[in-house]
């Protein structure tokens, strides 16, 4: 049977496994990368396994998840992934090459 959640849902999930942390230690180490409170224990496991389940954590969540796994945000988040996608501001779309600017040199 494949595992049909997004590949940064199952990273989440190895990631923690990898580390013999449950859901409850991951919360704990996003409380040492977070920059400002966090809600409750009890919630921030929910969500954990909302997230593990493939419900993509909003933008506030994803630096924190990126950086207690030592990493960037979108190394596990890329855009355009699959998953609840963050709500678009501003009629910009991902990955909109308009305003991009050429800095590669030769």
């Amino acid at each position: 049977m494949s595992d049909e959640r997004p590949a940064w849902a199952q990273r989440i999930a190895a990631e923690r496994t990898a580390r013999s942390w449950s859901q409850l230690d991951a919360v704990k180490a996003m409380r040492a990368h977070a920059s400002t409170e966090l809600p409750a224990d009890d919630s921030m496991v929910r969500q954990w396994k909302r997230w593990e389940a493939g419900t993509k954590p909003g933008d506030f969540y994803q630096p924190i998840i990126a950086a207690m796994f030592g990493t960037v945000t979108h190394a596990i988040f890329p855009r355009g992934t699959q998953g609840r996608q963050p709500r678009n501001l501003g009629g910009q779309r991902n990955g909109h090459a308009g305003n991009r600017q050429s800095t590669e040199q030769v």
